[in-house]
């Protein structure tokens, strides 16, 4: 029975190779189109999902006045809240620099992240070689990407090679500590080479001083619980508060602000592009596309549909 349909269909093909043609690829055009728009999507909606426990990753903003918002925040910010409050389980500080890079006498222009030694341990970006733990310890580090590493120093092992880079005019001799996996397209975070936060100790001090006024990192807090969340935002205006005492001359101070994002929500809802990270994009953008990914799959149905069913229409009043 079941190969009787068959020859049906082949013979129903081939007596009508056009039209059955036409039909064909305009589903699979409908088809494919659709799968394309879905399969964008879902890369949209999966970014930093990677990482281990990346509902507990958030980034904090700041409001000043509660009318002007900054994605940056004091360097003092998340090591106080590491520090006292017990929802948190870890922080970290992120900066990103413009350098120049000279390596075998010749110059490039790189970006560079600037960032704390527990990196590998907040995050889940694997090293291909090297150990996490101690890559960025030592101030005179430097770990590479996958890309850079082949950029640089092509099929020789880059471990323990030296690179000089130039912060404000400064030269720094940094030695090759590591080798990371390229960072996935679905992260909102994206580095070429990662160097410990204290070089900036020597031409940019004020953004490791526990000063409250001077707004220059990204600041990341890990929470042990989802649920952490809320608690942590109910003791955080009081908590800040007393980072900003009144004036002496009894003129009141800027209220200060500072909110909890989850990262996994920043690339589709994000306020503002946080210094350090990709730039973001608009939910409402990635539901429309959804909406005409069904609908040029609906017609793609009805249309193949419809054709098949006049071509039997006429097949049976022919016969």
């Amino acid at each position: 029975m079941f190969q009787n349909y068959i020859k049906i269909f082949w013979r129903s093909l081939w007596n009508n190779k056009l039209t059955s043609g036409i039909n064909i690829l305009g589903l699979a055009i409908g088809i494919a189109c659709a799968s394309m728009a879905f399969l964008f999507i879902q890369h949209e909606r999966s970014f930093d999902r990677f990482h281990a426990g990346a509902d507990n990753i958030y980034y904090l903003l700041t409001q000043i006045d509660a009318s002007f918002n900054l994605s940056a925040t004091p360097g003092a910010v998340a090591p106080a809240l590491a520090a006292n409050f017990p929802e948190v389980e870890s922080s970290l500080r992120l900066v990103k620099e413009e350098v120049v890079l000279e390596h075998k006498s010749t110059i490039f222009k790189e970006e560079i992240a600037l960032v704390e030694s527990n990196f590998f341990d907040f995050f889940s970006f694997p090293l291909l070689s090297g150990d996490g733990k101690t890559a960025l310890v030592n101030q005179n580090n430097i770990v590479l990407s996958e890309t850079m590493a082949q950029k640089y120093f092509g099929s020789t092992d880059p471990i323990g090679q030296a690179i000089t880079i130039n912060l404000d005019s400064t030269a720094q001799l940094l030695t090759v500590s590591g080798v990371a996996a390229n960072a996935p397209s679905y992260s909102s975070l994206q580095f070429d080479f990662l160097a410990p936060l204290s070089l900036m100790a020597d031409y940019r001090p004020e953004v490791l001083d526990a000063v409250w006024e001077n707004f220059n990192v990204t600041s990341l807090v890990r929470l042990r619980q989802a649920e952490d969340e809320l608690t942590l935002a109910d003791k955080l205006p009081t908590f800040i508060a007393k980072q900003y005492p009144p004036f002496e001359d009894d003129q009141s101070p800027s209220k200060y602000d500072y909110s909890l994002n989850q990262l996994t929500d920043y690339r589709l809802n994000g306020m503002m592009v946080a210094n350090g990270l990709e730039a973001i994009t608009d939910d409402s953008y990635v539901l429309i596309l959804g909406v005409i990914a069904l609908l040029i799959l609906l017609v793609a149905c009805l249309n193949f549909t419809n054709l098949s069913n006049a071509r039997g229409i006429r097949q049976s009043q022919e016969n």
